[in-house]
């Protein structure tokens, strides 16, 4: 009989939100989506700025490769000559450089920060717009737990990879330019610099395989992590009084507890691969010193030159390090990805077509042997009607396909038989624009967000005035309690309303919808949480809110209710439990 909080309290705000919030029946399908399109979306919107730190890491690697160059070269022209100086000529050199290198990393890092900010900015809000177009019932196959750790920690993987790809990609050049180097000092510490090199290559092979999986693992543990949080952080009072907090702080002790192993391992994996990368291009070092040294005592090399060798390995040793890391978190990145491309191809049954037919402002609703599906129970054939002006009441035993019914109204669903019509018109024909603007839907568990009480009525419409959010107030018999609170309608609620009862959670919804202006106001049993005299009160003003809006758009409402009170203030009574 309920529906979820995050199902349709949102839809009467905006337009723009109504359609996203559109709750249709979704499936994975093989789109465009996939784990390369992904990340290329993401280097096409932050491109710029990845070129632009790319430019400053080319200036940030000249200096790295050419201060070892300059100051083998003063210590053999200058300091080993004694030539004041071109000493001091080679030392304003190495300064010059060591400039290019402070201003290159400076850059690089400032505007890869942009790029990925940027790229991760604009994924996120796609996510986000993509998610509301989905029905709960798809969402819930994944996870409250499941698509936060989608939206926000791969999310931030793809985002620190955007981060280190121009280190990665001058890195690159500056690896070969220091090979270079080694190369015109002497071939044979050529061949030792060169040789750690497919050493590395081999063990990243080995690394990017097993990390796979261990980020497969680590990505399900956090899921189920996050869920059981939330669980915990959102536990009502009814939980706690049938002492179910004790269940939930188990569950969530024990996933923290695989959690953590699956870390562990990932972070022993880790530590393995930081250290071997960096060992070989040291032990290199450390050979070529020992080659390099025996050149200098047979004359065959310089001081200077073996300086500048050993300068330069011990860079190989830290960008090895660094191109790792990169290596790594492009394996992250890539996993990270396919989780978020899972996400994107899902679907919606609905047409989302925004150029259907227009709907005119008033007209009666009408389901015309409507048959749908909750889970494996069939409701229906349904033969319904809604004329202009009157007050219709739903009711019918649980589990009749109540709420299922005011869905296929909303058209958050459609009928797998039968149609629904507004003045005559299909509404799976009409603009989803139109048909949000026309029918309005507030269920039982209405979501509010963090905020004011005004914030949860304009939700996004700032062209409202005070005067309006009152009078809806007033309609939806939340006046009087708006009047006691010392700071009125800039009264904060709390996070998901916490601050507020469930019978004034369901009034500030009414309000919110009415604020809407629909021609047809649905209320899944959102009145079911009042106390019988502000009810009574809601209900009177409605009828009052009817005939008033006849002198502009004649309006209707549907009521999903139980209640004698409600069904006797009723037009039409439906009684669902009858065949």
């Amino acid at each position: 009989m309920s529906t979820r909080p995050d199902e349709a309290g949102v839809t009467g705000s905006i337009v723009s939100s109504a359609i996203a919030l559109t709750r249709a029946s979704a499936t994975i399908t093989p789109r465009r989506e996939s784990e390369r399109s992904v990340l290329e979306q993401c280097l096409h919107v932050s491109r710029t700025g990845i070129v632009v730190a790319t430019a400053f890491g080319l200036l940030f690697q000249l200096g790295s490769v050419a201060i070892p160059w300059c100051l083998g070269r003063g210590i053999d022209r200058g300091v080993a000559t004694g030539e004041l100086g071109t000493t001091v000529g080679w030392a304003a050199g190495i300064a010059g450089f060591g400039l290019a290198l402070a201003v290159g990393e400076c850059g690089m890092r400032w505007w890869a920060r942009i790029a990925s900010d940027e790229s991760a900015d604009r994924l996120r809000m796609r996510i986000s717009r993509h998610l509301l177009t989905l029905d709960t019932g798809t969402l819930d196959r994944f996870g409250h737990g499941d698509i936060a750790s989608r939206g926000i920690r791969d999310l931030d993987l793809i985002k620190v990879w955007i981060q280190g790809l121009p280190s990665y990609i001058t890195g690159m050049l500056g690896f070969v330019a220091i090979l270079v180097g080694i190369g015109l000092l002497d071939p044979l510490l050529t061949v030792i610099g060169i040789a750690t090199v497919p050493l590395v290559a081999l063990l990243g092979i080995a690394h990017r395989r097993r990390i796979s999986a261990v980020n497969n693992a680590v990505a399900d543990a956090q899921a189920d992590c996050t869920e059981s949080v939330e669980d915990l952080l959102t536990a009502t009072s009814a939980i706690r009084g049938i002492g179910g907090e004790a269940v939930l702080v188990e569950r969530h002790a024990t996933r923290s507890a695989d959690l953590t192993k699956h870390v562990l391992r990932a972070s022993r994996l880790s530590a393995v691969w930081t250290s071997l990368p960096d060992f070989l291009p040291t032990l290199g070092t450390g050979i070529g010193v020992g080659v390099g040294g025996l050149a200098v005592l047979a004359d065959r090399a310089t001081i200077g030159e073996l300086v500048a060798f050993t300068a330069w390995m011990t860079m190989l040793v830290v960008w090895t390090g660094t191109l790792t890391t990169r290596t790594t978190q492009l394996s992250q990145a890539r996993y990270a990805a396919g989780r978020i491309a899972e996400l994107l191809r899902l679907r919606s049954q609905l047409r989302l077509d925004l150029a259907g037919r227009s709907l005119p402002a008033t007209g009666k609703l009408t389901a015309h042997g409507v048959v749908t599906r909750r889970d494996d129970h069939v409701v229906g054939p349904i033969d319904f009607t809604v004329d202009v002006g009157q007050v219709v009441a739903v009711t019918g035993p649980i589990g009749c396909g109540k709420t299922e019914l005011m869905r296929l109204l909303a058209r958050l669903k459609d009928p797998t038989a039968g149609n629904v019509t507004f003045a005559g018109i299909d509404l799976k024909d009409a603009a989803l624009e139109d048909v949000r603007e026309r029918i309005t839907l507030v269920p039982q568990r209405p979501l509010l967000v963090s905020g004011t009480l005004a914030d949860n009525l304009r939700l996004g419409r700032d062209d409202l005035s005070d005067q309006q959010l009152h009078y809806a107030c007033y309609i939806a018999a939340l006046d009087s309690f708006v009047g006691t609170l010392p700071t009125g309608l800039d009264t904060p609620v709390g996070e998901r309303g916490g601050m507020l009862s469930g019978g004034q959670r369901q009034r500030v919804a009414v309000a919110r919808a009415l604020l809407r202006d629909p021609s047809v106001l649905l209320l899944d049993d959102a009145t079911s949480a009042m106390d019988v005299e502000t009810e009574a009160l809601l209900l009177a003003r409605l009828r009052h809110w009817i005939s008033r809006h006849d002198t502009q758009r004649p309006a209707s409402v549907v009521l999903v209710s139980h209640r004698p009170g409600v069904l006797d203030t009723a037009n039409v009574v439906v009684d669902m439990g009858r065949s």
